[in-house]
């Protein structure tokens, strides 16, 4: 198995995104990770997550994506 450079990142976003009970913006999990990586690392692990089927992608009423299980 390959090993990518944000593995801790993907693993914290992923248990984010587990623990939650509702749906979270992106800057609401940036919030939660604690500045464990930058914005953009954030944007390409939950673009990665949607594409793999591990999370879903959802917009609000405002057209705000949201996140989850």
């Amino acid at each position: 198995m390959k090993t990518t450079r944000n593995t801790t990142a993907k693993t914290a976003v992923t248990e984010i995104l587990t623990q939650s009970k509702t749906a979270l913006s992106h800057s609401e999990i940036h919030k939660l990770t604690d500045d464990l990586c930058d914005r953009v690392t954030i944007y390409r692990i939950l673009d990665r997550l949607v594409n793999d089927d591990i999370v879903h992608k959802i917009e609000d009423l405002d057209g705000t994506g949201k996140y989850g299980k």
